[in-house]
């Protein structure tokens, strides 16, 4: 598994380097999921890489991607990199993807977190952030969260209006402490984007929280959600990787990432809005029990 994921990074790596700003059309046989009427249009799509973060060994770096100026954030993703992929590569996953919507005539961007799961580790590690921007009418971002607690397992919504639909999603826990993992960042239904997160195997004590983003507008022309798993069935692999591409004429608007049987320790390393769309999720603690297996969405329109 190790073997074929350093073949499947690099191949990431290059499809991202390939250009800091990129319009990518994507296509490609697809497992469908839901369906909604179409109401609306979108212009050009671009997915902006943003810059690396510092690479060393803090247990928090952020990093961004800015949508040009004159588009909106539709939706966007990350993912963090442990250089040297050793026996602690798994140790670092996302703990925000947050898209920001500017009210008042600034940038939108996208904004993700990496943070390393206790013990931690000695290792370098960076975190990169991908936007994907457009033009969009009637777009906006809605936002909510769990209730403040100590349960080992908290879920937030993001409820767009019922003549919306969700284009794009994100997620956060909120002052994370290398104790609780993302693991389900996604749409819900047409009109609700859904967050889970779980504390890993020896739990926290004190109140966590987290939080819920939907971007919201009227149904795009052909809006459907797409999905794939990383496998059939659940497993113990120590990393789950899932692809997708939206159907032939459409074109992808978010990606959303979910742990079908999460485990205490698993936790989602990548958020790829590239071509195809692209899921990871990890045992940031190893774990012989079996989990999963991982899915990614496709958020897909004309």
């Amino acid at each position: 598994m190790r073997g074929k994921r350093r073949t499947w990074l690099g191949t990431r790596w290059a499809r991202a380097a390939a250009s800091g700003v990129a319009a990518l059309g994507l296509a490609g046989g697809v497992q469908l999921v839901s369906a909604v009427p179409a109401e609306a249009a979108i212009g050009a799509i671009q997915v902006i890489a943003g810059p690396l973060s510092p690479t060393n060994s803090e247990p928090l770096k952020s990093a961004s991607a800015n949508c040009p100026p004159g588009t909106q954030i539709i939706s966007g993703g990350g993912w963090v990199f442990v250089n040297g992929r050793g026996a602690d590569a798994d140790s670092v996953v996302l703990s925000q993807l947050q898209p920001v919507h500017s009210t008042s005539g600034g940038q939108d961007s996208f904004v993700v977190l990496g943070q390393e799961m206790a013990p931690g580790t000695s290792s370098t590690w960076w975190v990169q952030a991908f936007a994907v921007c457009g033009q969009v009418p009637g777009l906006h971002v809605v936002a909510g969260h769990s209730a403040l607690g100590s349960q080992p397992e908290q879920k937030a919504d993001a409820l767009c209006a019922s003549s919306e639909r969700v284009l794009g999603v994100g997620g956060r826990i909120v002052n994370p402490v290398g104790k609780v993992t993302l693991t389900k960042v996604a749409p819900l239904t047409a009109t609700t984007a859904e967050v889970v997160a779980d504390e890993d195997a020896t739990g926290l004590t004190s109140n966590w929280q987290i939080e819920a983003y939907a971007v919201c507008a009227p149904a795009p022309a052909g809006y459907q959600v797409v999905a794939n798993t990383s496998s059939s069935t659940a497993n113990s692999d120590p990393e789950q990787v899932a692809f997708v591409n939206c159907p032939p004429g459409t074109r992808a608007l978010g990606t959303g990432a979910v742990e079908l049987s999460p485990k205490p320790g698993t936790g989602l390393q990548v958020v790829f809005p590239g071509s195809p769309l692209e899921v990871v999720a990890v045992e940031s603690t190893p774990t012989s029990l079996l989990w999963g297996p991982t899915l990614v969405q496709g958020i897909c329109a004309t």
